[in-house]
């Protein structure tokens, strides 16, 4: 095992009914747990959090019913959650583990969640165990606010930036069909997929009054997410974290404990991210730094900013997310050849060029949009400012091409590879300048529309197909196949992505409810909504995004109005027909290859874009 991410429920280690009560048997035991685990496993780094409870939901609560938070409220919280970690830390202490306590700061601007994350990395690989807590802080989001950070928003954040492999939340319950302790013929769940998640989404929900700090499905809203970026993830009883590092299918069977897994192909299939992340940093140093200081004396003032500047150019690449076009690249070359697994140094190149390509124009978008955040942390301009992000865009691009030129094949095929990757990066920015210029624009139908992400998304999703088929060795009918199932799937991915930018939840994706409205984007639920909308409706929304708040932000009030009446034309349920038929197009196009891993994970591949809904 490597990083090991540990939550401490507040139901298991407060009582949540009743204003600061800690449960110092369940805290003593736990803790007895983790430092057996530590022991003999020496070489895991493990980061704790741990759940509020009693010492903050009860104060949540009542700012829930009045829709308010108060200086007050933020004192006390910060307060009492200072005291609930040092009763854990001394437990901790006491079983001879090396704890790092660390408390949010009172104030946290954007760019310090990235410093913030990779000190307590730091001090992880050290040996210290790194033990945070949710808390209230101020920001200054258009006026100095209280917002709150939960243990599971921080799980967010250190599963996604660290890349964590196993996630185990320790719970009162595991996930059950509905609220154990109001049913007592309630189940539990042994393994939370797609469908299941669908299925019990609407009956998670924590017993007694509403969990403001983190309920179950916000839990599990995070896990899927982290699963899906190849984390395992567990949320068990006390008696379920006896056993679940040593033999988790046995803690599964007994009920003491749930499994959040999307899709198992992909567990199985997942290619090694810490050294793919490796090798994209070897790339990215490659003498671009180096070289460079030697005519400065390579100390100094010169040091200190290219090592922040290279650090702004490996942010969204170490952030990790899926990895999904590389992804999809690896798959498609081991559907093709005959090697099923093993070493991916002959195709890591083109997976980080890939990885690259994709890094470069998600910088560049998210500055051209004024997006907030990516990935769950603040966007690259947000921390380093525009002029270094576009600086940092531009690095990425040239390493596309560094490193294409390590693919270690004859120079034809690696002609070829590069052909492709130009030619993607080509239509990508076409794609991204129509886009660009449909917000000027009012008519646009469904096939300006495909067009333009066929350039913008689905390009380059083909290419990491055709390229893996090719380094492959893939016959002409299945590198076409490959070919047509990533334009195909690239398409569906587009069409999935605007469902999400027009009603998706903020806290999973960002931005606020109605954004693509708000950036006037021409997406196909909007399409699809003018082509329904009465003449004089229509009127309406163009008075007031094009003339009445031409050039200023449209308020969240008449963007949920507007919002409400795409829903309405049922542009929402069309959206969502037309991205299945394009992602089982893109399976289809796979019945031409033979049965083998790498076949069923670009099945799931594509099965998992579109639970990105749920």
């Amino acid at each position: 095992m490597s990083n090991i991410l540990i939550k401490l429920g507040g139901s298991v280690i407060t009582d949540k009914y009743g204003e600061c009560r800690v449960n110092e048997d369940n805290i003593e035991r736990i803790c007895k747990l983790i430092s057996r685990f530590k022991a003999n496993n020496p070489d895991s780094d493990l980061i704790i959090v741990h759940g509020a409870g009693s010492y903050a939901h009860p104060i949540m609560a009542k700012a829930e019913e009045t829709r308010d938070l108060e200086y007050g409220d933020l004192i006390k919280v910060r307060q009492q959650m200072s005291r609930l970690q040092s009763i854990i830390q001394k437990a901790l202490e006491k079983e001879n583990l090396s704890v790092a306590p660390e408390t949010l700061p009172l104030y946290l601007e954007p760019r310090g969640w990235k410093y913030m994350v990779d000190d307590w990395k730091k001090l992880s690989s050290m040996g210290k165990v790194p033990l945070l807590h949710g808390n209230l802080v101020l920001t200054d989001d258009g006026g100095e606010k209280i917002v709150k950070i939960s243990g599971d928003d921080l799980i967010k954040q250190i599963g996604f930036r660290w890349k964590i492999p196993m996630i185990v939340i320790a719970s009162k319950h595991p996930v059950c069909s509905k609220d154990p302790d109001k049913f007592p013929d309630a189940k539990p769940i042994k393994d939370v997929t797609p469908a299941v998640f669908e299925s019990i989404r609407d009956n998670l929900t924590m017993p007694g009054y509403r969990d403001t700090t983190g309920a179950m499905l916000r839990k599990l809203e995070v896990l899927k997410e982290l699963s899906r970026a190849g984390a395992s993830a567990y949320i068990v009883t006390l008696k379920g974290f006896e056993n679940i590092f040593s033999d988790p299918e046995a803690v599964l069977e007994s009920g003491e404990g749930t499994r959040i897994i999307m899709f198992p192909e992909l567990h199985k299939f997942n290619f090694s991210t810490e050294g793919f992340i490796y090798f994209l940093e070897e790339v990215l140093d490659d003498n671009y730094i180096t070289e460079f200081l030697k005519e400065g004396g390579g100390h100094g003032i010169l040091k200190k900013i290219s090592r922040e500047f290279k650090s702004s150019c490996i942010e969204y690449p170490k952030r990790g997310g899926k990895a999904l076009r590389p992804l999809i690249l690896i798959a498609s070359y081991r559907a093709v050849s005959d090697k099923e697994s093993g070493n991916l140094s002959h195709v890591l190149p083109a997976m980080a060029a890939v990885e690259f390509l994709h890094n470069f124009s998600l910088v560049h978008d998210d500055l051209m949009d004024d997006d907030e955040f990516r990935r769950g942390l603040p966007a690259l301009h947000k921390i380093y400012g525009e002029d270094i992000a576009i600086l940092s865009g531009d690095i990425l691009l040239t390493k596309v091409v560094d490193a294409i030129l390590k693919l270690d094949v004859e120079p034809e095929r690696k002609e070829l590879i590069l052909n492709k990757i130009t030619r993607t990066l080509t239509d990508l920015s076409v794609g991204q300048s129509i886009d660009i210029g449909f917000e000027r624009e009012w008519d646009v139908s469904i096939g300006d529309y495909i067009a333009m992400i066929t350039g913008k998304t689905a390009r380059l999703f083909e290419t990491c197909a055709e390229v893996g088929a090719i380094l492959g060795n893939g016959s002409e009918s299945e590198i076409k196949a490959l070919r047509d199932y990533g334009l195909a799937l690239g398409v569906g991915f587009q069409m999935i992505d605007d469902v999400l930018g027009l009603i998706g939840d903020p806290e999973m994706t960002g931005k606020p409810v109605g954004s693509d409205v708000q950036e006037r984007k021409k997406t196909y639920p909007i399409i699809y909504a003018l082509s329904k909308l009465d003449d004089k409706t229509k009127n309406e929304i163009f008075r007031t995004l094009y003339i009445e708040y031409a050039d200023k932000d449209v308020p969240q009030e008449k963007l949920d109005e507007i919002t409400e009446l795409i829903e309405n034309t049922g542009a929402i349920k069309e959206t969502k027909k037309a991205a299945k038929e394009y992602i089982g197009e893109a399976k289809d196009a796979l019945k031409v290859l033979k049965e083998s891993t790498a076949r069923k994970v670009l099945e799931q591949t594509a099965d998992s874009a579109y639970y990105r809904l749920i």
